[in-house]
C-alpha cells in the first residue's frame, strides 16, 4: 500500500491517527514486557530459594559439625535433581568453601579475587558464570541457627530457559506489534481518506479554481458539514464565476477604451498645431512630431537633448527663468517671444507654456511651444498698417495745409504772369517761381499718395500689360541690372490707376537698384492668389482672390529694424540729400487706397522681395484713354467761392475776375448759404472747399443743392480726392480741382463743368 502524495490536511489527519495505535503499541512493549520479565525473575528466585532454604534445613548439622563431606554430597545430590543449578557454594563464616558443580566439587578460598564472586553474598544478581560463561541468575541465602549466622549458601540458576521465554515474549510482541502497526496504518490510512477526501476536493477544486477554471465545482456527498460547507464553496465559486466574467468584460470594454483613448491622444498629440514634450532635469523625454517639424531635428538629436540648447542663446536665461517659475507653480506658466533655433534656418518665434507635472513617478513639466512666427508677422504688419494710418493722417493735413500756402502763392504768381510779356525777365522770374512751386507740389503729391491716394482713374487693367510697360522704361536707364519677367500666362486684371500702379512699380526698381550697386538681377513676377482672412485682416482688407506682383532683388538685404521703418514718410537709409524718403511710403499708400496690400521679405546678404497684391476683378480689360485738354476758358456769370481761409478766397477771386467772372466770397457755410439765397439768379458756379469748421463742405454740398438741384458745384481742397468727395462726385457733384491750381486749371476745370460736352467726362 502506498500513501497518495498529499501534504497539509492528509498528512497531519494520517499521521494523527497513525499516532494512537502507535502509542499504544510502544507503551504496552515499554511496560508489559519488564513486568513479565520481573515476574519471570521473581518466580526463578522463589524457586532457587526454596532449593536453598531445603539444602540449609537438611545440612544443619553438617554446618554445626563442619562435616564437608556429607555437605558435598547434599549439593550433588540437588545439582543431579535441579539440572538448571549450575553451582553451588557453600560457605562458612570464616571457614572453608565448597564448589559443587555437576559431576563434581571442589574447595576454593574465597579470598583469592578470582573466586570472590563465587563467595558473593548478594541477594540475587544475573551474572556470567566464569567457568562456563553462560548467564546466570546467581542467589545467597544465609545460613542462621538460633539467630547466628554461620555462613551462606548460593547457587547459580542458568538463566537459558528464562532468555529463551523472554525472547518468546519480544517476538510475540513483536509480531503482534507489527499486525497491529498494520492494521493501524490501514484503518488510519482509510479512517484518513474518508475524513479528508470531502476537503481535499475542495482544496483541489479551489487550486483550479485559482488557475482560471471557472467552471469547476467540488463534489462532496457527506452528508454532513462538509458537505454544507461544500455546496457554499460551489456557491461562491459561481458568484466569483459571474463576478469573473463581468470584470473580464469591464477589463476589456475599460482595454479597448484605454486603446481608443491612447488612439485620441495619440491623433490629438500628432495633429496637434503646437509642439508638445516633457522635460525632466532640462531634457528632452517625450515629444510629438510638432517639435521636430519645428526644429528640422530627428529622433537622436531630440531624445535626451537639453531643450535650453535649442533656445537662442540671447533667450536662453528668460527660458530657464520661466522652467523655474513652471516648477514652483501649480498652474501654468507662460512666456511669450522666445527664439527657437532650426536646423540651417533662421530662428522661429515661440510662445512656451510649462506646467509641473510626475513623469515615470519624477518631477518633470509638460511643455507647449506654438509657433507665433506669422502671428508676430501678422501682428508687425497691423502695428504697421496703425502706424501708416496715424502717419498718413499727419501727412495728409501737413500737406492739405502746405497746398493751401502753394495755392495762394501759386495764385498770384498766375496773376502776376498773365500780366508780363513771355521773355521778359519779370516773366522769366515768375515762371522760374512756379517752377519751384510745381516742384512743392511734387512733394505734396508724394505725401497725398502716401496718406489719401492722390488722384486715381479706376479702371480694370491687366498687371502684365502695367509690369511689361514699366520694365520697358526701368530697362532704358538701368543696363547693369538683368531684369527677369515671369508673367502669369492669363490675365491679371485689378481695378487701379495705371499711372500710379506703375509709379509704384518704378519706386520698387529704383529701391531695388540702390540696393544692388554693384549689380545683380530684378525679378518680376505676377500672379493670383487666394487669400485667407488671417492674412487680410491686418491690412482692413476683406479675404478672396488677389493678383500679386513679386519684386525680388539680388541686393544687400535688411534687418528687422530698417524693415520696420521703410514705409515711413522720410526715411530712408542714404546719405543726406541722397534722397527724400518718400517712394516706399508713396508706394504703401497708393496700394492702400486700392485696397491692396503690400508685403516685404528680407534678409541682410540675401536680398529683398516685395509682394504688391491687388484684389482681383472680373471686369474687362479697357484699352488706355488720352485725355484732352483746353485752353484757358473765357467766362461770364458770377461764382460764389466757399473757403475759410482768406488768401485762399483772395487769390481765387482775383483769378476768377481775371478769366471773366464775377466774384462773390464766402468764409464759412453758413454765410455761402446766405449768399446764394441772396443772389441765386446770378450764381453760375460754386467753387467750394471741403475742409472748413462748422458746416464742412459735404453739409453746404447738400444744403445748396437741396436749394437749387442743378446748381454746379467744383469741390476744392488740399487732400487728394476719396472719402467725402467721391461720395460727393458719385452724388452728382460736377468736378473737384485740387490745391494749389493757377489760373490755366482753374479754367480748364470750370470749362469742363459748364461745357462738359466738349471735355473729357472725368470730373476729377
Amino acid at each position: 500500500m502506498t500513501l497518495p502524495r498529499k501534504t497539509g490536511l492528509f498528512t497531519r489527519t494520517f499521521l494523527l491517527f497513525l499516532l494512537v495505535p502507535l502509542t499504544t503499541v510502544g507503551l504496552l512493549t515499554l511496560i508489559a514486557i519488564p513486568r513479565q520479565r520481573t515476574l519471570l525473575l521473581r518466580s526463578m528466585e522463589s524457586e532457587i530459594h526454596g532449593t536453598l532454604a531445603a539444602i540449609v534445613g537438611i545440612n544443619q548439622s553438617t554446618f554445626i559439625q563442619e562435616d564437608y563431606a556429607g555437605l558435598v554430597e547434599i549439593n550433588a545430590l540437588v545439582i543431579r535433581e535441579n539440572p538448571g543449578i549450575q553451582y553451588l557454594v557453600t560457605s562458612r563464616q570464616g571457614g572453608t568453601s565448597i564448589l559443587n558443580l555437576p559431576g563434581r566439587w571442589q574447595e576454593i578460598d574465597p579470598s583469592q579475587p578470582a573466586n570472590q564472586w563465587l563467595g558473593d553474598h548478594t541477594s540475587r544478581m544475573i551474572d556470567r558464570n566464569p567457568l562456563t560463561g553462560e548467564r546466570v541468575f546467581h542467589y545467597a541465602f544465609p545460613v542462621r541457627f538460633y539467630d547466628l549466622e554461620w555462613g551462606w549458601v548460593c547457587a547459580g540458576l542458568s538463566m537459558k530457559a528464562a532468555d529463551a521465554q523472554i525472547r518468546r515474549m519480544y517476538l510475540g510482541t513483536l509480531a503482534m506489534g507489527t499486525f497491529y502497526m498494520a492494521l493501524s496504518i490501514f484503518l488510519a490510512w482509510f479512517f484518513t481518506r474518508r475524513l479528508t477526501a470531502p476537503l481535499l476536493n475542495l482544496k483541489d477544486a479551489a487550486e483550479r479554481i485559482g488557475r482560471g477554471e471557472w467552471d469547476v465545482r467540488a463534489s462532496v456527498h457527506s452528508g454532513d458539514e462538509v458537505e454544507q460547507l461544500a455546496d457554499s464553496f460551489n456557491a461562491t465559486a459561481e458568484a466569483l464565476r459571474r463576478l469573473n466574467a463581468e470584470l473580464e468584460a469591464r477589463v476589456e470594454a475599460r482595454t479597448l477604451e484605454l486603446q481608443r483613448s491612447e488612439e485620441r491622444y495619440r491623433l490629438l498629440l500628432d495633429n496637434a498645431a503646437e509642439a508638445i514634450f516633457v522635460l525632466r532635469d532640462g531634457r528632452i523625454r517625450f515629444w510629438n512630431p510638432v517639435l521636430q517639424q519645428l526644429t528640422g531635428y530627428g529622433l537622436e538629436r531630440l531624445q535626451g537633448t537639453v531643450f535650453a540648447e535649442l533656445v537662442a542663446e540671447g533667450d536662453r536665461m528668460a527660458f530657464l527663468d520661466l522652467l523655474a517659475r513652471a516648477e514652483a507653480s501649480p498652474t501654468p506658466v507662460l512666456r511669450e517671444g522666445l527664439r527657437m533655433e532650426r536646423q540651417a534656418e533662421e530662428p522661429l518665434w515661440v510662445d512656451v507654456t510649462c506646467v509641473a507635472i510626475r513623469w515615470d513617478q519624477d518631477p518633470a513639466l509638460l511643455c507647449f511651444v506654438q509657433d507665433i512666427s506669422e502671428r508676430r508677422n501678422l501682428q508687425g504688419q497691423l502695428f504697421r498698417a496703425q502706424k501708416m494710418e496715424a502717419i498718413g493722417t499727419l501727412a495728409g493735413g501737413i500737406a492739405h495745409d502746405f497746398n493751401n500756402l502753394l495755392a495762394g502763392i501759386l495764385g498770384y504768381v498766375s496773376i502776376l504772369q498773365a500780366g508780363k510779356e513771355p521773355g521778359t525777365p519779370e516773366f522769366e522770374q515768375l515762371q522760374t517761381i512756379e517752377q519751384q512751386i510745381d516742384s512743392a507740389r511734387g512733394l505734396t503729391r508724394q505725401l497725398l499718395g502716401f496718406a489719401r491716394g492722390g488722384t486715381y482713374e479706376m479702371k480694370p487693367w491687366d498687371l502684365n500689360q502695367i509690369v511689361q510697360s514699366a520694365v520697358d522704361l526701368y530697362g532704358r536707364t538701368k543696363r547693369e541690372i538683368e531684369v527677369v519677367q515671369e508673367l502669369l500666362g492669363e490675365e491679371c486684371v485689378a481695378d487701379c490707376d495705371r499711372g500710379q500702379i506703375e509709379q509704384v512699380l518704378i519706386n520698387l526698381f529704383v529701391n531695388a537698384t540702390q540696393a544692388m550697386p554693384e549689380g545683380g538681377t530684378l525679378t518680376v513676377r505676377t500672379g493670383k492668389r487666394a487669400y485667407p482672412e488671417d492674412l487680410t485682416r491686418p491690412f482692413g482688407l476683406p479675404a478672396g482672390w488677389y493678383v500679386e506682383v513679386e519684386v525680388r532683388d539680388t541686393g544687400i538685404g535688411m534687418d528687422e529694424a530698417t524693415q520696420a521703418r521703410i514705409f515711413d514718410p522720410f526715411f530712408t537709409t542714404k546719405d543726406l540729400g541722397g534722397g527724400s524718403g518718400l517712394g516706399l511710403a508713396s508706394v504703401y499708400g497708393i496700394l492702400k487706397n486700392h485696397r491692396g496690400l503690400i508685403q516685404v521679405q528680407s534678409q541682410v546678404g540675401r536680398g529683398s522681395t516685395f509682394i504688391c497684391a491687388l484684389p482681383l476683378s472680373k471686369a474687362s480689360v479697357v484699352a488706355r484713354e488720352k485725355r484732352r485738354l483746353k485752353g484757358t476758358h473765357k467766362g461770364e456769370g458770377t461764382v460764389l467761392v466757399v473757403d475759410d481761409q482768406e488768401i485762399i478766397r483772395t487769390v481765387s477771386a482775383a483769378m476768377l475776375e481775371m478769366i471773366g467772372y464775377g466774384v462773390l466770397k464766402a468764409e464759412s457755410g453758413e454765410e455761402a448759404l446766405a449768399l446764394f439765397q441772396e443772389h441765386r439768379d446770378k450764381i453760375k458756379l460754386v467753387l467750394l472747399d471741403m475742409i472748413m469748421p462748422g458746416m464742412n463742405g459735404k453739409e453746404t454740398f447738400h444744403r445748396l443743392r437741396a436749394l437749387e438741384p442743378h446748381l454746379p458745384v467744383i469741390l476744392a481742397s488740399g487732400y487728394s480726392p476719396g472719402g467725402d468727395v467721391d461720395t460727393l462726385l458719385a452724388e452728382g457733384c460736377n468736378g473737384f480741382i485740387q490745391k494749389p491750381f493757377n489760373v490755366a486749371k482753374l479754367a480748364e476745370k470750370i470749362s469742363q463743368v459748364l461745357a462738359p460736352g466738349d471735355g473729357a467726362a472725368d470730373p476729377r
